[in-house]
This record gives C-alpha cells, sequence and structure tokens, in this order.
C-alpha cells in the first residue's frame, strides 16, 4: 500500500514538472491575433506576460489579424492621432 502510493506521488511529481518546464518556453506575442478594423493601425494596452504589460501599436492586415508590430516602452501612452492613420507611443 506504501509503495502504490510513493509511486503514485513521484509519477504526479514528475508530470507536474514536466508542464512547468513545457509552458516556461512558451511565448505569445502580438502576431497574428486578431484585430480590428481591418487595413489600419491601432494601439493595445498590452498582453500580459509580454513586454512587461506595456503598450504596442499594430497594423491590422486584411484578413482581420495583427501583421505588424511596435512594442512601447510605457504604459497607457500609445496614441492613435488620426483613426488608424498615425499611432504612435
Amino acid at each position: 500500500m506504501k509503495l502504490t502510493s510513493l509511486t503514485t506521488m513521484t509519477i504526479s511529481g514528475a508530470v507536474m514538472a514536466g508542464v512547468a518546464i513545457a509552458s516556461n518556453g512558451l511565448l505569445i506575442t502580438p502576431q497574428n491575433l486578431p484585430c480590428s478594423p481591418s487595413n489600419q493601425a491601432g494601439c493595445s494596452t498590452g498582453i500580459t506576460g509580454w513586454n512587461s504589460d506595456n503598450d504596442f501599436r499594430y497594423y491590422c492586415g486584411s484578413s482581420g489579424t495583427i501583421t505588424s508590430y511596435t512594442a512601447c516602452d510605457c504604459k497607457n501612452c500609445c496614441i492613435d492621432a488620426d483613426n488608424g492613420q498615425d499611432v504612435f507611443c
């Protein structure tokens, strides 16, 4: 009985460590995330865990996904000055 419990705990620990290691290498960027309106630039207030949660500016392609982006070095500083035609940090 004790051997079964110890084996179960060892396997469970190994599985949890494997999940932690696998998720540590996960990197999320704005590339290909959904956006709108299409064919315009825009601002975002950041993605949790990327670029220190700072803003970023992006271009929303014709398919409604982000095709390019630039990270800002500040929070709440991205400005859309001309309805998607002039966006800056």
